[in-house]
This record gives structure tokens, sequence and C-alpha cells, in this order.
């Protein structure tokens, strides 16, 4: 990190398997880790209401179940057809996102966020099926009114995301991967192929995101992402690598290129 708080940025795109470098990438400021609100997870079945959570007053909740029975806990923003679907990491739940669920509201994204099984206010279920917990949300999204879902995973998420943007196929629009943490993590149980993104590369079809900073040790190398990226089907495909350590959602938190990257993705497949 250079003085002032201000990061050296490199970067490369990995577009249809063929690698473009960009040059003069430019700085990017850092903000400190969001912090958003405190839950307690002591009534998993019976979540909040979303402003006394961490969304407002314009945040509606969306209880939803997977196939498999489980109760997920969601929250819904916006409306109209250009659907975000969001997902958490590891290291929290959907309130992770709330800076950035508001902001694309305002930008006229229709936004569903929710807590994987196990996290937040979601039960946890006997397997730990992440590819079901998605598909009800794709669906629950749809059935508000969205006819373009772009799936956004973080962390954990991103991983998910894969795996279940595999599964999905056409019924998502494209998938945006922050720090994948291992092609090799589980997204789905046993029986259910693909389960894992290293599984899930040779079907993936739909557009892709990829995106990770090359000193996050909590991310896959970058030899991970580049065989992803190569090896995917998927006719629109990106790789967008970054100097640092900044992992998952908190490189959205930086400014400059990765949001910025970001939003043109989603802008472009939510049209």
């Amino acid at each position: 990190m250079l003085a002032g708080g201000l990061l050296r940025l490199t970067c490369a795109v990995l577009l249809s398997g063929e690698i473009a470098a960009t040059a003069n990438c430019g700085g990017i400021r850092v903000d400190p880790p969001v912090r958003p609100p405190v839950t307690s997870a002591a009534e998993p079945a019976r979540p909040p209401d979303p402003a006394a959570r961490c969304f407002g007053p314009s945040a509606v909740n969306v209880p939803m179940t997977t196939a498999d029975g489980v109760g997920l806990a969601g929250v819904r923003l916006g409306s109209g057809p250009r659907g975000l679907l969001l997902i958490h990491q590891e290291d929290g739940d959907m309130c992770q996102w709330h800076r950035h669920a508001h902001r694309w509201v305002e930008l006229g994204y229709h936004v569903l966020v929710f807590d994987l099984r196990c996290f937040g206010f979601s039960e946890c279920g006997a397997v730990d099926d992440y590819v079901a917990d998605t598909t009800v949300a794709v669906a629950a999204l749809r059935a508000a009114g969205a006819t373009e879902v772009v799936v956004v995973g973080a962390g954990i998420g991103a991983g998910v995301a894969l795996v279940a943007g595999a599964h999905l196929g056409e019924q998502v629009s494209g998938v945006v991967a922050l720090s994948v943490p291992s092609l090799t993590e589980p997204a789905a149980p046993a029986g259910r192929d693909p389960r894992t993104p290293l599984a899930a590369r040779t079907t993936f079809r739909v557009p892709l995101l990829l995106v990770y900073t090359e000193r996050d040790r909590n991310a896959m190398s970058a030899r991970s992402a580049t065989r992803f990226v190569n090896e995917a089907p998927s006719p629109d495909k990106r790789l967008a690598v970054f100097s640092g350590t900044t992992h998952g959602l908190n490189m959205l938190h930086t400014g400059g290129e990765i949001p910025v990257l970001v939003e043109g993705f989603l802008r472009e497949h939510t049209a």
C-alpha cells in the first residue's frame, strides 16, 4: 500500500480465452471495510423486519423454501426487469451487501439478497446445497418481475455463483465472481453434479466476469482462475486481475477500476 491509502493497480482482461493487458490502470483508494449492523441468529426461521436488520424501510422480506425444504431469509429492494441476485461471502450474511444493494437500486436494478443456509437467519438443512439456495432465489426474483438476472457472489458466494451458473444456464444472464476461494470447494451435495467450480468449468456457458487480486491468500491461484476461464465454453468470459490483497466484496469499496468494471458488466447483461 502506498502513502495516502493508494494501491497501484495492474489488470488484465481475459476475453474469449485471450489475455489483453491494459496499461496505466491507475490507482484505487481503499475505504475501511464495511461493518454492517450486527444481526442475531436466535430465531433463524423468523427474520426481523428489513428496516431493523440492515436495509431500511424500502426493503421487503422475501422468505423462501428450497427444494429440499430449507427455509431461507431474503430481502428484495427495487423493482423492474433488471435483476441482481447478491450472494454474501463466508464471514457474514446478506447485510454485507447493504451499501451496494442500495446503490444498485438507485441505478435502476431490482435486487434480491439472501442468507445462504446456515448463515444469518436461514435454516441449516441436512446437507450443504447452496445451488438449491441460489436456484430458489433466482426463481423468487424472476417471479417478482425480473426478466434478466445477474448473479453476483463474493468469497464463498463467488464459488457458489460459478457452480449455480453451470446448473441454471439460461435462467441467469451472467455471473460476477469476486475472489473465488477454491476450485474444489463443493457448492452442492454428492450426486448433484457439478458440485465444484472445477467440475463446473466445462459446462459453464453464461457470461462471466471473474475478478481477484493477485496477493489475496484467500482466493484461488492465478493458474486456477485462468484455467476456469480458458476451459469454460461461455462465449463471453472475462478475467480481471488487480494488484494488492483485497478480498471479495471489499474490492467494490475501493473506488476506481474494480466497481467500474463490475457495473459495466451489469449494465451490459441486464439491458
